[in-house]
């Protein structure tokens, strides 16, 4: 189920390409439907479920863990050495932070829907 639309995501703050937005969203709908146990019908997507989507979609782009990231790198004066430091969280790491975005937008309503 797609529980928010590009243009939705764009409108309540989103700044991905569409593109993008396409990949991580299948993402993110496939986590929030395990997660609720598929009880968030069409019909109830609440605007917290909007910005739970977007918040993730926005996550998950942003720590792919197929993509390394560079967090600093510096050069001496002389050029002669170079210090390159990278940033990867975990998948377990990811794992913590989607479960709290769960908790910061969702917990009333998944608790009303026997999800938690």
């Amino acid at each position: 189920m797609q529980y928010i639309t590009y243009d939705e995501y764009v409108n309540i703050g989103g700044k991905l390409d569409v593109a993008v937005f396409d990949r991580y969203s299948i993402r993110a709908f496939s986590r929030i439907n395990q997660r609720t146990q598929g009880r968030i019908k069409e019909d109830s997507i609440t605007v917290e479920v909007k910005h739970l989507c977007r918040d993730m979609i926005d996550y998950l782009a942003l720590n792919d863990v197929s993509k390394v990231k560079l967090s600093s790198a510096s050069q001496s004066m002389g050029g002669v050495s170079e210090s390159e430091s990278y940033v990867v969280k975990s998948a377990s790491d990811i794992d913590v932070d989607i479960e709290n975005m769960f908790s910061d937008y969702l917990s009333q309503e998944l608790l009303y829907r026997g999800c938690l």
